[in-house]
């Protein structure tokens, strides 16, 4: 397959016509149209179906344009990697939106004093973290997954050839400014207390993002609440938004760990959600885990953000993995 030809069909797919595609890229018409019925006889599909309103994508078009566009930026990454500068090591992790990972990364920063590197670190929902790893865009992945979800994902991995490896679990926490007035009742925080207060939550967790596989619109733990007694809920795109808010309001949100020596660093406190609202629901929890490409070669900073994570967070489980949970 010629490789410019696939990135003229992509082309051809995101203007949804052949001529404004031949146009953008400064080429005839007649043979962009040439170059289409080339790559249908070799691959002996039909790519689109034409009307008087323009083109749209086969099943097999659609099929082609989704894994030629995971291949393209398969290529691009690869010429990233090589036109970079190679002196110097380099690990790209790709997280779902979390403290966590993050901590663990910047200490593995501070054991690496000195050493050249070139680091990138990127915080996003879980599918993105799996298509990020799948298309070589990252070297490690971290998901953070539930019991409703992660079945799903790990038919995905296993399609995709992903290895998962498991971290940690937790019932989960709540998330509030050290200072906030839940944190000085001098009694274990009850149900209605929370209702009392805000929360601020990632955008991933909104109604807007329900059919998301890897995200689902409320973690396991946020469906523990009541969301018509709250009053008002923000939802936010980053963690230091996140942070911005609860910092300077006494919101609540939600946290998978205990933040243990993040407190000093951050001025965030966590605590237990209370028992009343778990009740008797003991298949409540998410899961922690870390994901790479499976038969690769992990580099040796990325084992050590690896060994850092385990070091940190990976003995924090609290309660048992499904007993049918792989990785």
């Amino acid at each position: 397959m010629n490789l410019q030809a696939l990135k003229y069909i992509i082309e051809i797919e995101k203007y949804g016509s052949i001529s404004r595609a031949a146009e953008n890229l400064h080429l005839s018409q007649p043979y962009l149209s040439k170059i289409v019925k080339e790559m249908e006889n070799e691959f002996q599909i039909s790519l689109f179906t034409r009307s008087k309103r323009g083109i749209t994508l086969t099943e097999s078009g659609r099929l082609f344009i989704n894994m030629g566009k995971d291949l393209q930026r398969n290529i691009d990454n690869f010429q990233s990697m090589f036109h970079s500068h190679l002196e110097y090591e380099q690990l790209r992790i790709s997280s779902r939106t979390c403290s966590h990972p993050f901590d663990a990364f910047v200490r593995m920063l501070q054991e690496m004093e000195g050493k050249k590197l070139r680091c990138v670190f990127r915080e996003t929902t879980n599918d993105q973290v799996i298509s990020d790893i799948y298309t070589n865009a990252a070297d490690v992945g971290v998901l953070l997954l539930d019991r409703g979800n992660w079945k799903d994902v790990a038919r995905i991995l296993e399609i995709k050839r992903i290895a998962c490896r498991r971290l940690c679990s937790s019932r989960g926490y709540l998330l509030a400014r050290s200072g906030h007035p839940l944190l000085s009742l001098g009694q274990p925080v009850q149900g209605a207390d929370i209702y009392r207060y805000n929360f601020v939550l990632y955008e991933s967790q909104s109604w807007s993002n329900y059919n998301l596989v890897g995200d689902t619109h409320l973690s396991e733990t946020a469906e523990l609440l009541d969301w018509d007694r709250v009053q008002q809920v923000v939802y936010v795109t980053s963690r230091a938004a996140l942070h911005d808010v609860l910092l300077r309001t006494d919101y609540l949100s939600f946290g998978l760990l205990d933040v243990r020596g993040q407190e000093d660093n951050m001025g965030l406190a966590t605590f237990p959600i209370p028992e009343d609202l778990i009740g008797d629901r003991p298949e409540s929890g998410n899961f922690f885990c870390y994901i790479y490409l499976k038969n690769r070669e992990l580099s040796p900073i990325c084992k050590r953000f690896i060994q850092c994570l385990k070091k940190y967070y990976g003995c924090l489980s609290e309660i048992p993995f499904p007993a049918d949970y792989e990785g």
